[in-house]
């Protein structure tokens, strides 16, 4: 118990800087031919678009909701989890669409600090459709690679899980930190898992029409 214990204020410590490292990485990829070009400036809103695309399809908030549902409501006390069930059985599918609709590319991508600066975004200007397009393609697939590699290693997995939720839920009031924290996370993981299996399957950068 004390192991445990002591292991998750680790995570609760660490999860933080793993969640400003992630994103400082993202920030410095680059276009091989073009290294003044930043991969996640070109590429975040494209992908972050089509992530969002695919979480706001019925299949997908149907899936999430009740993931939810199996993965909160039976970490709640036993006193409200006859009411976890029936509130989200009733509203589940309307709270994650309500959720995934206030989450947008272009505050995802900013949070990320996709384009740090505006000598990236001057750069991509200066490009030619044809050198966007090619560019672009490179660009989806280097953002891709990275954030698979991310996601599916089990320990920086966990470490974003609790950097998210950390960013998320220090800004609630105190008496719902407990509900914050435990929503999340239940919901941090399975997003994490939806978005690894959209870009697993190495259709995402052509469903985006990025190649």
């Amino acid at each position: 118990m004390k192991a445990l214990c002591c292991f998750q204020i680790k995570l609760n410590l660490v999860g933080p800087n793993r969640l400003v490292s992630f994103a400082k990485r993202l920030q410095s990829l680059s276009i091989k031919s073009h290294p003044e070009i930043l991969m996640s400036c070109l590429e975040c809103k494209i992908a972050m678009d089509a992530i969002l695309i695919e979480l706001r399809t019925d299949k997908s908030v149907n899936n999430l909701a009740n993931d939810l549902i199996n993965g909160v409501c039976p970490k709640l006390p036993p006193a409200f989890n006859a009411s976890c069930y029936d509130f989200m059985g009733m509203y589940g599918p309307t709270v994650v669409n309500m959720t995934l609709y206030q989450v947008t590319a272009e505050s995802l991508c900013i949070g990320m600090h996709s384009c740090p600066n505006n000598t990236a975004a001057a750069a991509i200007a200066k490009l030619s459709y044809s050198e966007r397009e090619q560019l672009s393609c490179e660009a989806c697939q280097g953002v891709s690679k990275f954030v698979e590699a991310e996601i599916t290693d089990p320990v920086i997995n966990k470490e974003l899980v609790h950097g998210l939720t950390s960013l998320v839920c220090n800004h609630v009031p105190k008496a719902a930190f407990n509900v914050c924290n435990n929503l999340a996370q239940g919901t941090i993981p399975l997003m994490l898992t939806r978005i690894e299996q959209i870009i697993g399957d190495g259709k995402v950068c052509k469903n985006i029409h990025a190649c």
